[in-house]
């Protein structure tokens, strides 16, 4: 199909070379580089849009004046908003993305009023709404206006816009991050390892902790289960030394029997707000179902698109903070000027998703409840199916991993890489995050 485009290109282009104002031919130009402008747009490759689009000015312009209004249209590219809340009458305060210093950044816009707001007029591009109603916590709300695009929130199977559910007062802990339900991309990134393919697809809302589980937490999990008679439980999911087999115990135990920080197999100190490393996939599944018990809330491992969600927001960008790479922005190999080590959860403030999740361009990489599957997990058409609902005794199903890590190269900082790891497999880099969609039973 390439070669027969390129070839009936020149054919065009050889015509017009005879014909300067042959009017069949820029007319079949211009489709052809709006076709190529759509494609660059799509995989977020600035410079062939840009070249796509001055070419489609230059034949546009050549064709009548009642002719080059839609390929005008098309460039301006303006779009609207639909925006209802549960409860309505929140204020809808709008922040548009974009680039400084090759990061994407929030730049006021302004008020655009409460809710419901319906089919309000928007430029094209990529914006967050913060929705704040006196009764209720604030929410962050990205969305993007694709070319021409209605942004409605109109669920799939569904003909209305469905409202953004806004959590009552105390109803999140101060490190939980809602995800609110809505229509994302995912995949489709050519540079990172094992992508999906692009595709959009509708998410129903989850919450998320804001950071990764970390060895003061795990700590905490695994002294709980001694001080409740189940010992054999906190052993087998203590972290180990990777190893064939049973590794050795990283973590020490004190005179009380309560499990300790000591130095690993290399020497190093781990410290308490580390992320917790070297455990398995059922050792991260155990630790949610505790924090389910003694939270009253079914918190469990992210479902690999809901990971993917939680990270590049509903834009498509490639990290977390952009489409840009710098290694002082995450916790990676290339981040750190001697031997690299894990970090402190709350360091690199750069590497932050639109929702306000922390780490998931680095430090460590995450466990996720999906079995790893290389065409991606089963979804219901364009609807995200919820992972909750995992056996947790599967110990034989390779599972999908999914972050950067502070031992790993720039490329599986990018949000679309997805890696693959055996149930039982622990590694220095590879811990776990927790969340849960409210609603969904325990």
């Amino acid at each position: 199909a390439g070669l027969l485009e390129l070839k009936r290109e020149g054919l065009l282009q050889g015509a017009l070379t005879h014909a300067p104002e042959l009017g069949d031919a820029h007319r079949a130009l211009a489709e052809m580089e709006l076709g190529r402008h759509r494609e660059a747009e799509a995989a977020r490759d600035e410079r062939a849009a840009a070249r796509a689009a001055v070419r489609l000015e230059e034949h546009a312009g050549a064709l009548p004046e009642a002719e080059r209004g839609r390929f005008a249209n098309y460039m301006k590219g303006d779009g609207a908003l639909t925006l209802l809340t549960d409860p309505p009458g929140a204020e809808v305060e709008l922040y548009r993305f974009e680039p400084r210093n090759r990061r994407l950044v929030e730049v006021p816009v302004g008020i655009l009023g409460r809710t419901p707001l319906r089919t309000v007029p928007l430029p094209m591009g990529s914006y967050l709404c913060l929705l704040r109603h006196p009764e209720r916590e604030p929410v962050r709300y990205p969305v993007h206006i694709g070319r021409g695009e209605h942004w409605d929130g109109v669920a799939p199977g569904e003909t209305e816009p469905r409202p953004i559910r806004l959590p009552s007062r105390g109803e999140l802990g101060p490190d939980d991050c809602l995800v609110p339900a809505g229509w994302s991309w995912s995949g489709g990134d050519p540079d990172a390892s094992d992508s999906l393919p692009r595709r959009r697809l509708w998410c129903d809302e989850f919450v998320v902790k804001r950071f990764p589980v970390t060895n003061r937490e795990y700590l905490s999990f695994l002294d709980d289960l001694v001080a409740r008679g189940r010992e054999p439980e906190a052993l087998r999911h203590q972290p180990r030394e990777r190893a064939a087999g049973e590794g050795a115990p990283v973590y020490g135990r004190d005179e009380s029997g309560r499990f300790m920080l000591r130095p690993d197999a290399d020497g190093d100190m781990w410290d308490l707000d580390w992320p917790v490393l070297l455990v398995d996939w059922p050792a991260a599944t155990a630790y949610a179902g505790w924090l389910a018990e003694r939270m009253g809330s079914p918190w469990r491992l992210l479902g690999e698109l809901e990971w993917e969600k939680a990270a590049r927001g509903v834009d498509g960008r490639f990290h977390p903070w952009g489409d840009h790479f710098d290694p002082s922005w995450a916790c990676l190999r290339p981040s750190h000027p001697g031997r690299p080590l894990p970090q402190m959860v709350d360091s690199f403030p750069v590497d932050i998703s639109v929702y306000g999740v922390r780490g998931m361009g680095g430090n460590v990489q995450d466990w996720s409840a999906d079995a790893f599957r290389r065409e991606g997990p089963v979804t219901d058409g364009d609807r995200v199916v919820s992972p909750w609902r995992q056996d947790v005794t599967d110990v034989t199903s390779a599972r999908c991993v999914r972050g950067g890590a502070w031992n790993g190269a720039a490329r599986v900082a990018r949000s679309a890489s997805r890696f693959r790891g055996g149930p039982g497999f622990r590694y220095e880099s590879l811990g776990f995050r927790v969340a849960f969609w409210p609603g969904s039973a325990g």
